[in-house]
């Protein structure tokens, strides 16, 4: 569903599959036997792509086509900081963000830190959620 997401849809032109998905943490949305909504998310104090991060990380935030506009991609968010919150405590969270998406992770406690830059061919800002 990753794939048919970013590469398909959003025309990324950088692969999916990253190398980083072993040290992540999974969280699957699913309906019947059918993946319909995806997130990863790294630990504080990680490593990814070798740079060391003191702070969590979410990523490759995901709704199939055929399930949005329905809430799960709020649903999934609150599920993410409710596990983040529980495991880690109050740890700070990072997300680079597409430009389009601001208004979203807003709403979970997001704020945008800096500007505008590019990221596997996208319009991104890094946000932090205290």
């Amino acid at each position: 569903m990753r794939e048919q997401v970013f590469l398909i849809e959003q025309e990324c032109l950088y692969p999916e599959i990253d190398g980083e998905d072993r040290s992540a943490i999974h969280f699957l949305g699913m309906t019947e036997d059918k993946l319909v909504a995806y997130a990863r998310i790294f630990a504080p104090r990680h490593l990814y792509h070798g740079e060391f991060f003191s702070e969590g990380r979410i990523g490759r935030i995901a709704v199939h086509h055929d399930f949005r506009k329905r809430g799960l991609g709020h649903a999934l968010m609150k599920e993410v900081l409710l596990y983040f919150e529980r495991v880690f405590g109050k740890a700070s969270i990072m997300i680079n963000a597409q430009v389009d998406l601001e208004g979203f992770y807003s709403a979970h406690g997001f704020a945008r830190d800096g500007g505008e830059f590019m990221e596997e061919g996208m319009r991104c800002i890094l946000m932090r959620r205290p």
